[in-house]
């Protein structure tokens, strides 16, 4: 099947009614995955978030103190007066 179909079982985990069934479930959820190709597909797609994450984290860091310095608080002062637009300082900042 191209995609999974969500089974809705009953469960009672005190008294353990369903939860074999439950188990079965999510065994043939996992088998599908693999068969599927989905659980490659959703590894490839996490590690290239998670990768994404961590450049933007860093960036972020790296920037944060862009305007701290003489030139970054000049060109703030030019963002104040609208001698310049964010996109314009956001090219000088980034050297585009």
């Amino acid at each position: 099947p191209t995609s999974w179909i969500i089974p809705v079982l009953k469960t009672e985990a005190i008294r353990e009614v369903g939860v074999p069934a439950l188990l079965d479930s999510i065994e043939a959820h996992q088998s599908w995955l693999t068969k599927s190709g989905r659980r490659d597909e959703k590894g490839r797609r996490f590690l290239q978030e998670e990768v994404l994450d961590i450049l933007v984290e860093r960036l972020e860091r790296s920037l944060s103190g862009a305007f701290e310095t003489d030139s970054g608080k000049s060109l703030l002062d030019q963002l104040l007066r609208r001698e310049i637009d964010p996109y314009s300082a956001a090219d000088l900042i980034s050297g585009n």
